[in-house]
């Protein structure tokens, strides 16, 4: 973990400027402190932590790294870099001592106490809305199930989280040929995508790209042959997943990535989710379970963006507009092929080299999962008008377009079995 702490005063006139937005879809960028316009003095500044998940101290260019860092580097020639802090292994301790200064298992995260940041906790947001400021955090949260339980209330006024929780997501049902990013060019998901950001006042423009298939059901201690077996399982997931999966009886854990393997040895868990066969495989899942099943609703739409700052984007040629957009669209296309083909040959490793018994996750839990979506759907829709007018939209396009799709696609599983069974 390397955490760099910035004094930028220039940061309210940028309005998230490139340093803050380029990195909001894989660090976290909490803006704890920001004051009014009219109230910017030079003993007042504005304050912003940034906090980079496995990045080194010498991974950013400003410390002589390889990567190519402008933005970050020049915060850090207006502002203070202060080099000392001892974080933690994982994500949601160092956020969590970063936030109260105090020990990860005296404040409520970690595996080995549940992983939520405890209510009565002071964050330092706290201290800087007590003399003033209004504050705000971006990007990867972590230290709560979502930002509008009561965990997340130490004083942040504006929030939007990429991940795992405040995303536009794909859906239940539909399935996962290119149906993300259809719909977003296609079915009016990037202009909900571009309301949504003037909405939170987000000075960016974005394109979706990289779609990746369904996430498996995941790693359990026993091979799940019907959806009853899943009653009070103590589980692993995030996001909008949690919902679901508690509304079917499961008893959902959310943990960062790093906590996942001791939390199944300890049995703080009986099963969890990560990611993908690849991700899965290199993670060492294997190691601690070697029950793996896949097929599942809870995830079964994800992509990534490119996000750019709105004002420096708005200043380029039409051309080179271009460029940028065909650009994540090709991007999107290779990226999808080349982790299809990465996926299928470490699920052949799974079963073949490291013992793992593969299973395809049971009708009975998918079809638990739809009905579990359904509630899920209701609620959320009749709380956020928004949230609704975003399932709408998708449902149209998933009610056309898979009708084609179902009706047109040939049986490739018969084709399978003939040439391969």
């Amino acid at each position: 973990m390397n955490i760099q702490m910035v004094y930028a005063r220039a940061l309210y006139n940028c309005t998230l400027g490139p340093a803050a937005i380029t990195l909001l879809a894989t660090v976290s960028v909490q803006m704890l402190g920001s004051l009014p316009a009219t109230s910017l003095a030079a003993d007042r500044p504005n304050v912003v932590y940034i906090m980079a998940d496995d990045v080194g101290w010498g991974d950013l260019s400003v410390h002589r790294g390889g990567v190519p860092t402008p933005n970050i580097d020049r915060l850090f020639s207006q502002g203070v870099e202060l080099t000392n802090f001892m974080g933690w292994c994982v994500c949601s301790p160092t956020r969590a001592m970063l936030l109260t200064g105090r020990h990860p298992i005296r404040v409520g995260t970690g595996p080995e106490v549940g992983g939520e940041l405890e209510l009565e906790e002071t964050t330092i947001a706290e201290g800087f809305k007590a003399n003033g400021y209004r504050t705000g955090v971006f990007g990867k949260w972590h230290n709560g199930s979502d930002p509008d339980t009561p965990e997340f209330s130490h004083a942040f006024y504006d929030a939007f989280q990429s991940m795992p929780n405040k995303k536009l997501v794909g859906g239940y049902g539909a399935n996962a040929h290119g149906f993300d990013e259809a719909w977003v060019y296609y079915g009016g998901g990037q202009e909900l995508f571009d309301e949504l950001m003037g909405s939170l006042g987000l000075n960016v423009v974005s394109f979706f790209n990289s779609a990746m298939p369904a996430q498996p059901f995941g790693w359990f201690k026993e091979e799940i042959k019907d959806v009853s077996q899943l009653n009070g399982l103590k589980y692993r997931t995030v996001g909008l997943a949690a919902d679901v999966l508690l509304e079917m009886g499961m008893s959902v854990v959310q943990l960062p990535g790093g906590e996942i393997q001791p939390a199944m040895k300890s049995g703080l868990i009986d099963a969890a989710e990560f990611n993908n066969p690849t991700s899965d495989r290199d993670f060492g899942m294997q190691d601690v379970s070697k029950h793996y099943h896949l097929a599942s609703f809870h995830q079964s739409q994800e992509f990534f963006e490119v996000t750019f700052n709105k004002q420096t984007y708005d200043s380029l040629a039409d051309e080179l507009k271009a460029i940028l957009k065909y650009a994540s669209e090709a991007e999107s296309s290779n990226f999808y092929w080349h982790n299809t083909k990465r996926y299928a040959d470490d699920l052949v490793k799974l079963a073949t080299e490291q013992g793992v018994n593969v299973y395809r996750t049971p009708d009975s839990v998918m079809a638990g999962q739809l009905d579990a979506w359904d509630k899920v759907v209701d609620r959320l829709s009749s709380e956020d008008p928004f949230f609704a007018k975003v399932i709408d939209s998708q449902k149209a396009y998933a009610k056309t377009v898979m009708n084609y799709l179902n009706l047109n696609q040939p049986d490739y599983k018969l084709a399978y079995k003939h040439y391969f069974a």
